[in-house]
This record gives C-alpha cells, structure tokens and sequence, in this order.
C-alpha cells in the first residue's frame, strides 16, 4: 500500500471528469459567495436555497430586491470546445428562471468568466427552441435516449457577462440609489 503525498499539485486533466461533480460543487459555491457579498455590498439582504437534485431545472434558488431567481448552473472550463448546453424546460415554468455558465481555470478551479440567459428580472426565460436533447449513454438498445424535458441551447444564446457586478444586475436589476443621494442631483 502507497501513501499519497499530503500536498496535492494543480488539478491535471485526467483527473477532470472523476472529479466533475466536485468541481461543480466547488464552482457554484464560490459563485454564491460572490452574488451574497455583492448583494449585501448593495444593501441588499438576499436568500438562498439548494435544491438535492435539479429535477425541477434548476440547481439554487436566490431571491434578492423582491426578484427569486430560479437559476441552473453549467460549467466549462477556460478554452473548453462545448458550444451547446442541456437546459431545462422546466426552468421556463418558473417566474425568472434563467441559466449562468461558468467558465473555469482548470489549475485553479476558480471562475473566469459568466454568460447568461434568461430575461428582465421579473420575466420568465424566452423559448429555448426545439432542439431535444439526448442521453449521454447508450441504453440497453445501444441508443442514446430523448430527454424530452431538456433543449439544446447554443453559446451564442447565452449573453457573455463583463463582470459580476454585470451579473447581479442581469438577475437583480440595478443597484438601489443610496438613501442619501436620493432626489440630489449629483455632479459629473
């Protein structure tokens, strides 16, 4: 029996995919963390919620300035070639679902980058088209399966997000006028 070394090195890619759900996990975390202290940076309280599974579309739940976003998390890492993402048709039954994909440094496992889709704050997801998705493995047949309740939904519909300060007002609208500067014109 070996022991393994208590350092461990930077993320390698053929660790990758053992370590996908982890990586998931560890990105949506860290995005969170990021939307609370922006938020609270705004003054505004927020909640969040974790579903157990994404049966319903979506990963977490947060409501902020009176706006609950339901909200699917997709990944890929910096440079990755995937075009299309599985999106939820449920996502579209909620009152402002919508989707954020991260991009990702694969030695840091830290975002780099955020695309969005979804409406105004208030509005439910547009149409996602009719591209059904299917099945990542063969079933018993040696065919890849429909998943009815998912669409193919290309990069290109996604809006590439700035910065996150850019990400919370996608979700949250604009951040509040201080109290103080409230009805003072103020100097440019």
């Amino acid at each position: 029996m070996t022991c393994q070394s208590a350092i461990e090195p930077p993320h390698h890619n053929g660790q990758l995919s053992l370590d996908s759900t982890l990586i998931e996990k560890a990105l949506e975390y860290q995005l969170v963390g990021e939307l609370i202290a922006k938020l609270l940076a705004r003054g505004q309280r927020c909640e969040v919620l974790h579903g157990i599974c994404d049966r319903d579309g979506y990963d977490v739940v947060i409501e902020a300035a009176g706006i609950v976003r339901h909200i699917q998390l997709k990944s890929r890492v910096q440079g990755g070639k995937n075009g299309k993402f599985d999106i939820a048709t449920r996502l579209a039954d909620k009152p402002s679902g919508c989707a954020i994909l991260i991009s990702w440094d694969r030695r840091t496992i830290r975002p780099t980058g955020f695309r969005f889709l979804g409406c105004a704050p208030g509005q439910p997801l547009d149409e996602l088209g009719d591209k059904v998705t299917t099945h990542s493995r063969y079933n018993g047949q040696l065919t890849k399966g429909r998943r009815p309740a998912y669409r193919s939904v290309p990069i290109g519909q996604f809006d590439k997000t700035a910065t996150l300060d850019v990400l919370v007002d996608q979700l949250f609208g604009p951040a509040p006028v201080p109290a103080s500067l409230d009805g003072v014109e103020v100097m440019a």
